[in-house]
């Protein structure tokens, strides 16, 4: 089947790498294509909620025509029945202007409904969304769940148990868990845990988190932070160095460096830690396991040795500081 995602934010590069992470993760590998502004790649199935999980990919269905909008009422619907026989659904265009959207939305719902056996209209609680995109004179079909609102504003730092200024965003830390194509019930290692942000994401889309952290202070407060969303049984948070991890064997690794004035390396320079990070990720990941790092532009995970590097995405944080996110694998 083919599947379409829609990027967030317009970041088509970020959403690109997250949808073949995510894909990764449920054990397919694909090399999704970018046409128009959407993001397509051919995949064996779509496992159900992996668009909820996504960071940086607002939508994310399968996509079942592509026509030209001049000839949407006679599009061909055998590729949705599979999908919508049976179960109710609602037409959501976009890219239509003025009263053509409902018109799209009406004659679609009806044309359905005629032609699949057992679905039926609910524009309430559906449980599938058929969504029409125009985009400019070509119309992609698609049938996705209905959108969940990620609600990242409910686990801002500012608003945890345990606060600092160095905390990641729950988007960003999200995107991280994802690149690292992390499982459910596989175990993501943070080293640099600080307030946890990586390792709560990594627990809300069902894996296992471990936090290391050489603050004493940071320890206490991850552990609350973890608590507090009730975490703690699936995670474990532990006061050591990342150059001497008491940790053997992971299935991946994402991480934040501490850099800059808010951040404590305790004396370590970043290149240090770094070069840290790197050697004790070769012991701790198998072959083709993934380590995702968040660095400062001027201190950069390439050629380390042991990993191939997979994709690289920049984001500005203010003017005199630019943050990479850097995605190894493990060689095999």
């Amino acid at each position: 089947m083919m599947i379409y995602a829609i990027a967030s934010g317009g970041r088509l590069d970020v959403a690109r790498g997250e949808l073949q992470a995510l894909m990764l993760s449920v054990g397919q590998r694909v090399e999704p294509v970018e046409r128009e502004g959407v993001i397509f790649c051919d995949a064996r199935f779509v496992p159900e909620g992996l668009g909820g999980r996504a960071a940086f990919i607002k939508e994310l269905g399968v996509l079942i025509a592509e026509v030209s909008a001049c000839r949407l009422g006679d599009v061909e619907l055998d590729g949705a029945a599979r999908l919508l026989e049976g179960k109710s659904f609602k037409v959501d265009s976009e890219g239509f202007h003025g009263n053509t959207k409902g018109e799209v939305d009406a004659c679609l719902g009806e044309r359905i409904v005629r032609s699949i056996p057992g679905a039926e209209v609910d524009v309430k609680e559906p449980q599938l969304v058929v969504r029409a995109l125009n985009t400019g004179g070509r119309v992609l079909l698609g049938v996705m769940e209905p959108t969940v609102k990620r609600k990242w504003w409910e686990r801002r730092p500012r608003s945890r148990a345990f606060f600092h200024p160095s905390a990641l965003h729950p988007k960003m830390a999200r995107l991280m868990v994802n690149l690292s194509a992390l499982a459910p019930s596989e175990v993501l290692l943070d080293p640099f845990a600080g307030t946890c942000s990586v390792v709560m994401e990594a627990c809300l889309v069902g894996g296992l988190g471990i936090a290391i952290d050489l603050d004493p202070r940071m320890v206490t407060g991850g552990k609350r932070n973890l608590a507090e969303l009730g975490m703690s049984s699936k995670s474990e948070v532990l006061h050591g160095d990342v150059r001497h991890l008491p940790i053997r064997e992971v299935d991946a690794i994402a991480t934040d460096i501490p850099y800059g004035r808010v951040s404590s390396s305790w004396g370590a320079s970043t290149w240090d830690l770094l070069r840290g990070l790197l050697d004790s990720a070769v012991g701790c990941l198998g072959r083709g396991h993934r380590l995702v790092v968040m660095h400062p532009r001027e201190v950069s995970p390439k050629d380390a040795k042991g990993f191939e590097r997979v994709g690289e995405y920049e984001f500005r944080a203010h003017r005199s500081l630019t943050r990479v996110i850097t995605v190894l694998e493990r060689e095999t």
